[in-house]
Formats: C-alpha cells, structure tokens, sequence
C-alpha cells in the first residue's frame, strides 16, 4: 500500500492537466474541493489519504465506505472478465463471491464502477471493450468493439451521423487540433499525428499500452502523464467517430432503429486496448 501510486489526472502536473480538463467527464477535481470544502482537509497533510480513499475504498454512498484488504488488490474486470462480486453489511461484514467458474492461476476482478470516463477520472486508465461513454446532450452510447457502436435508448438521442457531430463538434474538434508534444522516445515510431483518421490512431496505442505497463507503483513522471493523456485523447476520438458511423446520413434509406439498437444494460466497464493496466497487483 505505501508503495501504490493511483495516478489519477486530479494530480498530475498542470502540463501534462492541461491536455485532459476539457475532456469527459470534466469534474477531474471534484475529489479535491469535496476534500477542502467537505472534509475541511489540509491537502499537504492528507492528501495520500484521499488517494488512497478514492484509489481503493470500496462501499456505496448510501452505506459508507470502507479500506478492506486484500480484495482492493484486485484489479476492474468488465462484462468480459468481471468475475466476483461482494455484499455486505457496513461495519459488520463483507463477503465476496465467485460470478463464474474461476479456474485455478486465473485472475480475480471486481469491479470499480460504471462509465469509461469516470474511471479515468478516479482511476487513472483507459478501459476495455465494452467502454461506456456519456458525452451529454442524450449522446450515451457503449463502445461494444473497435468498430461497432450501441446507443442508449435515450429520447433525445442523436437519430441521424450530422445530429450527433453537430452535437459534439466543439469536442471532436478540440481532440482533432489539439497535439501533445513529444516528450518520450519509446512512441516516436509508433506514434502519428493526433489529426489522423482515428482508427489508424486508435490501433497505435494497441502496441503503446503494452509498451507502457504502468504499474502505479512510483508516481508516473509528466512524461507519462503525456503518454497516459495520448491514450485516452485517442481512445475518446475513436470512441466519437465509430459512435457517428453508426448512425445513418440524414435522409438515407436507413431507419436508425435498426442500427445497433440494443438497450444499454449498464454493463460495469475496466483498463484497454490501448489501455494501460490499472493497478496491476497480483495476489
């Protein structure tokens, strides 16, 4: 635990800040002012603490929340590989079960909530498929691979591709026009420019990620803070225009009804492809 160093952007340097605060889900520093204003906390005393409580709390906010051992090593699993689950009864119990069959060596995953941006935001890593995206204004929909895309079944969601850029143009812009800096040696040769075509932007993280393997055990330096922002700058950007392919062109043939219209179940989301482990603790 002394070791554990979440690496969330609330305290990343003001740098490497400044390339995520106009990003989804915006409130990067609501654990902050809950602290100051809230808890009347002194940052420079317990600021480890608020890590810690934010990295590896484990409760609701109708219960309370809780520092339990052991069970806050385990790394966020989605649907994919979301494996146990734990009901308890605060301040008396926890247990924790099994979802599935878990053969002997395999890993355990919990799960540290909902919504591919929050978990940025809280956790500091990129999920997996399925990723969950609620960029506001009825536009929610789940990432369910590289290149389909479900919307939530919202009243006022987006029915045609112009609707939803119409929407989300002054982000899609942003994230085409603004470009991070080179910093590092280890991306330069797999790294292209921010305003290409986001799938082939997306995929070069593919081989970043496993580059990467943060381990959030020593603070990440700004540098890969910078790394860290790129990843989830291109996963947002291919996120937008696979969720925009999925809806028809005004006045085409097509009923948007019929395009990936599955409900969204609220399927608990994880770290990615491009992704970056989470906390990569083992057991």
């Amino acid at each position: 635990m002394s070791s554990y160093a979440p690496g969330q952007p609330m305290n990343w340097h003001d740098e490497a800040f400044e390339y995520v605060k106009q990003l989804p889900p915006y409130d990067y520093k609501r654990h902050l002012e809950w602290f100051k204003t809230d808890c009347r906390g002194n940052l420079e005393q317990y600021g480890r603490a608020l890590e810690l409580y934010i990295g590896r709390g484990v409760g609701d906010p109708n219960q309370g929340f809780a520092m339990v051992p052991i069970y806050d090593l385990f790394n966020h699993g989605n649907a994919n590989n979301h494996n146990t689950r734990i009901t308890y009864d605060f301040g008396v119990n926890l247990a924790m079960y099994a979802t599935n069959d878990i053969k002997k060596g395999e890993q355990l995953f919990n799960s540290y909530g909902e919504g591919t941006p929050e978990l940025f935001r809280d956790y500091g890593f990129v999920e997996p498929y399925p990723q969950l995206w609620d960029l506001g204004n009825g536009i929610r929909f789940r990432l369910v691979s590289t290149d389909r895309a479900s919307f939530s079944q919202l009243n006022n969601r987006p029915r045609t591709r112009e609707d939803f850029f119409q929407r989300v143009s002054s982000l899609h812009n942003h994230l085409l026009n603004l470009q991070i800096p080179q910093h590092t040696n280890k991306i330069k040769s797999t790294l292209p420019a921010l305003a290409q075509h986001a799938t082939q932007f997306f995929k070069s993280f593919t081989q970043l990620g496993k580059q990467l393997n943060f381990t959030h055990t020593v603070p990440l330096s700004y540098e890969d803070q910078l790394d860290v922002a790129r990843a989830y700058r291109a996963a947002l950007l291919h996120a937008i225009e696979t969720a925009a392919n999925a809806l028809p062109v005004a006045n085409s043939s097509h009923d948007p009804e019929d395009l990936h219209s599955q409900q969204d179940t609220g399927i608990t989301s994880s770290s990615s492809s491009i992704s970056l482990e989470d906390k990569n603790d083992e057991l």
